[in-house]
């Protein structure tokens, strides 16, 4: 072994296998880590307030038309028992995403606009 190090033309793919893992490990976990929707769990419409129903369906009415043509909605629930209605259109090349959290009352308290994942049409 202590032959093999010595050998400079070994060092540089040992030291860059022994660095991969490192290296490619941080992306993974800062995009996991900027998930707006990290903690919630996918759930019934059922389980939604009436009146963020009705908020979320008068928010959908007012986007643009390329991204009503298409929408995807999805409902969401957390611990704290508020509620989420996450809408996603493809726009582009990418998914842009409405996420519109309501509290337990059906208030809505906070809307996060982002785009995720890239597709090729």
């Amino acid at each position: 072994m202590k032959d093999a190090l010595e050998n400079k033309s070994l060092k540089f793919p040992v030291l860059a296998a022994l660095l991969f893992p490192f290296l490619f490990a941080g992306g993974c976990a800062k995009h996991q880590a900027d998930d707006p929707m990290a903690g919630w769990t996918l759930g019934p419409k059922e389980d939604l307030p009436p009146k963020a129903y009705e908020d979320s369906t008068n928010f959908a009415a007012q986007l643009p038309d390329q991204e009503r043509q298409s929408l995807t909605i999805r409902y969401y629930s957390n611990q704290k028992g508020e509620k989420a209605i996450k809408m996603e259109s493809p726009v582009k090349g990418a998914f842009k995403d409405h996420l519109l959290i309501y509290d337990a009352s059906g208030t809505r308290i906070k809307t996060v606009e982002y785009s995720s994942d890239h597709y090729s049409s």
